[in-house]
């Protein structure tokens, strides 16, 4: 369990406990935690992959804003990178360097 009293985000996490940790960790800069951003980064990304790009429901197309979460796990990447406190060798990556790396 972590402070923010979430479970570590893992494969079996549902959209909801996803979606959770992203409202409660999206306050990273507010409160000016890296632990936070972390967390809110990892949320994003279980976000991306598990969340479809669109769901048809009952002849209703609701179209869900994938490209707005990408640039808000940019933008808490790249304060991340920025911080004072965090260290290179902690590893973040933006997924626009992933997108440039062809990874």
């Amino acid at each position: 369990m972590l402070a923010s009293g979430h479970v570590t985000i893992t494969s079996s996490s549902t959209l909801a406990q996803i979606e959770a940790d992203i409202v409660d960790n999206g306050d990273y800069d507010l409160t000016d935690s890296i632990a936070k951003a972390k967390l809110f980064v990892h949320a994003c990304r279980a976000w991306l992959v598990k969340k479809p790009t669109a769901s048809a429901q009952e002849q209703h197309r609701l179209q869900f804003d994938v490209d707005q979460v990408r640039r808000m796990c940019d933008e808490a990447m790249t304060w991340l990178r920025n911080h004072p406190d965090f260290t290179a060798g902690d590893g973040v990556t933006t997924l626009a360097d992933l997108r440039s790396s062809g990874a």
